[in-house]
């Protein structure tokens, strides 16, 4: 946040600037400001007020007409001016020092319908509370009667100046969005309709480096369920409110319906193809077209997928996914959109997390229906001598039926969605900090209640005792709570069964949800069971998302491996694999999910030649068509970085895992159970033992503090900090203790025979060989029996040095009984 000297010293910079020539100013910055950060952020601001017209420039002067003071805040600059209304950056210095912004009504205007919609902004703004739209904190009437609002100041650019001038990446893009997307939502459910989003409304400040964006100005808002004044304000005939280049049809027909939310998400969309294109859908602003020409192009013109906007690389980028996401939010018809701004906010975040989006291409009737509404006359001329009038009662009777099955649909849906909702609401109330322990509550608190209200309410209809059980299943699963996580999603299975309810979609989820939890908890007999189940249904339906498919046969496989059928987890690896490249090619999502499950199969089996040919062809795929900052692309490094480590390369196994640490580090925390899985095998790689140490004994006290003393990564992590003190001289007995500890929390959890289990013997048998107890030793390496990468370590490891001439360990050793060990 800037502050208040910041802003001070940034006034004195710019008034310094801008008299001069442009080509003066970076040496005119440099010989008066030491502050690079500051220097970069006054140029921005020069360039913007330069380069941009004057309702929408950054600092503009004062002249005569301005005032010296409005109310107890004293005005310092123009910030800009529009229709109505002019803005100004002032300085409250009671009770509070503070920076602010103020929007005056301009004089002269006082007419009953602008009041009205000044006011409607000042009511919009009080009635909503959120981190992105800009706060209302005063309000009031200056001294010649007009009314004005104090609001946050907001320090930032258009959000698409922000995304220009930084050249920022398209998912940093679409994560900005997705943060204003959330926002609008939020001004829905406080019953406001903002009805004039655009690039200049959407602010972007920096707050520790971090892009905020606010929306501002909602003068021209409507309320949705209750009136924000008791002014009447109502939109003339003939008279457009709103910019046309982000204008949805309904508002540019002046409708006597009413506009509702779904104008602010055809305004998203708009949005969303600027940042994606760098041009709006129509570019109607500041055109010569007349106001009917601009009317008639909002409601007939349909905008190219924004795929043929651009070329190259971004053209691939996006094709499909985006592409349709955009078209849906600037559908024509309202029925059309997405419903809510949440529901493209959930889409864009289906996106970026490579989840099949709710959009899609759209269908052949629905490009009929195009066809026809924009040349209606002459399709009716070709249909009245082609289509016999049969045939079209037929269809109209056809048409009628589905309308009256997705009106049915769509009535349950939204009761179901009313009674979740109310659900919701009253199980939140506890978190209102008014209440008595409302500010204390925790994540795990609200499930909990949640969960209790679940199991006491006996109203609760089914359907929405189902989907109520389902979205905890997953909220618990989000907070890596495993034991309640498997019982509710064994609950929803049970629900759904007794329901009777015949919906595969719903019933795929749970079998895939619970499969991969009953994995987790190393139940792999019961986890392949539902995991099958699964694939069953999804080879029945075209709709499941070819990841997810992919995501259950590589688990499968995996499962596999963990019960020690090596040469079957290969098969069906390679044969995944094989499968998804011929289908999708090597660059698709699926293909790059299946190959990395391919080579983690490949480092267990020892054949590390095969895993190094693989990865040499995954790992420019997965950065040529993700990008290298790409959740595939770190992927492969992790991959890549195991492969070194196995072959004890471990310089290029730090520099690999490094990065993928210091990735999900920076992007969840440290307290995520990826970021802390990554941990765990990146501290093998470092050659300060020390730093190694550190770093898993924190992840041991924070798995412990999360998931308490059962948690199947605690397993690993013990493991690996034996490891580590193996590597110190006289450290064993430090070694012995978390391995014992190991042993026994992974024999309770996943049972002697699973791969995790004996990963534990192997290291025990390699401290016990090192500290000469020969026989223990042996006694372990039969508990790991053939696993190749465990031969292939032993066969190399000078712990095992002192029993190189005994015969049954010369036959554990299997096809690397020759290889020689490394020495120190």
């Amino acid at each position: 946040m800037i502050t208040d000297n910041e802003f001070d010293r940034e006034h004195e910079l710019f008034s310094l600037c801008i008299e001069r020539p442009r080509e003066e100013w970076a040496e005119a910055l440099q010989s008066h400001c030491d502050d690079s950060a500051m220097r970069e952020r006054v140029l921005r601001l020069l360039e913007h007020h330069r380069d941009t017209p004057t309702h929408d420039s950054g600092f503009l002067r004062l002249d005569g007409s301005d005032p010296d003071r409005i109310g107890p805040y004293r005005i310092l600059q123009r910030l800009g001016e529009g229709g109505m209304g002019i803005v100004y950056a002032a300085e409250q210095r009671e009770p509070m020092r503070r920076r602010v912004a103020i929007k005056v009504l301009r004089s002269g205007y006082s007419s009953r319908e602008v009041l009205a919609r000044f006011d409607v902004e000042r009511q919009a703004l009080a009635l909503m509370n959120h981190a992105n739209i800009a706060r209302i904190l005063d309000a009031g009437t200056t001294a010649d009667h007009r009314p004005f609002i104090v609001m946050e100041f907001v320090p930032g650019e258009p959000i698409t100046r922000y995304c220009e001038q930084r050249d920022l990446s398209l998912n940093a893009r679409l994560t900005l969005l997705r943060t204003v997307c959330e926002a609008v939502q939020h001004a829905h459910q406080k019953g406001v309709i903002h009805r004039d989003l655009k690039p200049s409304n959407i602010l972007v400040m920096e707050e520790d480096g971090e892009p905020i964006p606010k929306i501002i100005d909602f003068g021209i808002a409507k309320a949705v369920s209750q009136p924000l004044t008791d002014h009447t304000l109502e939109t003339k005939v003939g008279s457009l409110l709103g910019t046309p280049d982000y204008m949805s049809p309904e508002q540019a027909e002046l409708s006597p319906l009413d506009v509702d939310t779904r104008s602010d998400v055809y305004a998203l969309g708009a949005v969303m193809y600027r940042l994606l294109t760098g041009v709006p859908p129509l570019q109607l602003s500041g055109s010569t077209k007349s106001y009917t020409d601009i009317q008639r192009a909002i409601l007939d013109e349909t905008p190219p997928p924004p795929s043929q906007k651009v070329d190259g690389t971004l053209r691939r980028q996006l094709r499909g996914d985006l592409d349709w996401i955009v078209l849906k939010a600037l559908e024509k018809r309202r029925a059309d959109r997405y419903a809510s701004a949440a529901d493209l906010a959930a889409d864009i975040r289906r996106h970026l997390d490579n989840e099949t989006v709710s959009a899609g291409p759209p269908s052949r009737l629905r490009k009929i229906d195009k066809f026809v509404r924009r040349y209606w006359l002459a399709t009716a001329s070709v249909l009245a001598i082609i289509v016999t009038l049969s045939v079209s009662q037929m269809l109209l009777i056809q048409k009628n039926r589905e309308l009256e099955i997705e009106r049915d649909r769509a009535s349950v849906e939204a009761a179901t969605s009313e009674n979740v909702t109310t659900f919701l609401l009253d199980i939140f109330k506890a978190s209102n900090p008014t209440n008595a322990d409302g500010g204390k509550v925790m994540a795990r608190d609200l499930l909990d209640r949640g969960r209790e209200k679940i199991a006491q309410d006996a109203s609760l209809p089914d359907d929405v005792r189902l989907r109520l059980t389902l979205s905890l299943a997953k909220a618990y699963a989000s907070l890596w709570l495993i034991i309640d996580t498997v019982e509710l999603y064994e609950q929803s299975l049970a629900l759904y069964l007794s329901s009777g309810t015949d919906d595969p979609a719903v019933k795929f989820e749970i079998l895939y949800g619970l499969g991969h939890w009953l994995a987790v908890t190393e139940r792999p007999q019961e986890a392949r069971n539902k995991l099958d189940a699964a694939l069953a249904i999804a080879a029945l339906n075209p709709s499941v998302p070819p990841q997810r498919v992919t995501s259950i046969r590589g688990m499968l496989s995996r499962l596999e491996m963990e019960l020690g059928h090596f040469e079957q987890a290969q098969a069906q690896a390679e044969a995944l694999f094989t499968e998804m490249r011929d289908r999708f090619g090597i660059e698709n999502a699926a293909t790059l999910q299946a190959g990395a499950m391919l080579a983690s199969v490949y480092n267990i089996t020892a054949d590390f030649d095969a895993a190094e040919r693989l990865l040499q062809e995954l790992v420019p795929a997965a950065h040529h068509a993700t990008g290298e900052d790409s959740q595939y692309s770190y992927a492969m490094r992790y991959a890549q970085g195991a492969l070194y480590y196995a072959l004890g390369r471990r310089e290029d196994a730090e520099r690999e895992l490094g990065l993928v640490y210091r990735h999900y580090l920076e992007k969840f925390g440290p307290d995520a159970i990826t970021t802390q899985t990554i941990a765990n095998e990146y501290a093998l790689t470092l050659a300060d033992s020390a730093a190694a140490l550190q770093m898993l004994e924190h992840n041991v006290a924070r798995q412990r503090e999360q998931y308490g003393n059962d948690a199947p990564l605690l397993v690993d992590t013990l493991q690996n900090l034996a490891v580590i003190h193996l590597r110190i001289a006289g450290h064993e007995t430090q070694a012995e203790h978390y391995l014992a500890e190991a042993r026994a929390l992974s024999e309770k959890i996943s049972g002697r025979e699973h791969l995790a289990t004996r990963s534990v013997y192997f290291e025990l048998a390699r401290l016990h060989a090192r500290t000469g107890r020969e026989e223990s030793a042996l006694a372990f390496l039969r508990d790991v029996g053939d696993i190749p990468v465990y031969q292939y370590e032993a066969s190399r490891d000078p712990d095992f040095a002192t029993l190189r001439n005994n015969l049954e360990f010369v036959t554990f050793l299997g096809r690397f009984r020759d290889g020689e060990p490394d020495l120190p």
